[in-house]
């Protein structure tokens, strides 16, 4: 029987949640990324400015991000 605090001294149970925390935010914010590049797509076709193609590369850059912290997150 573990006891309850000796279950939270354990360095593998923290380990394992800090993976797993990491790899479900970093997935959320790369879903997140994809949407605003979504979002920046349909904005560019609707409104016509000198600044759509800073604000594309700002959401791509934000898909990069995203897939790097997942990767790191993996790696973890």
């Amino acid at each position: 029987m573990i006891i309850l605090s000796d279950w939270f001294t354990n360095h593998a149970v923290l380990a394992w949640f800090v993976k797993a925390f990491t790899l479900v935010f970093s997935l959320m914010y790369l879903l997140f990324a994809i949407v605003i590049y979504k979002q920046t797509q349909i904005m560019t076709k609707t409104v016509q400015s000198d600044k759509n193609g800073l604000i594309y590369l700002g959401s791509l850059i934000q898909i990069v991000i995203g897939i790097i912290l997942l990767i790191w997150a993996v790696q973890l």
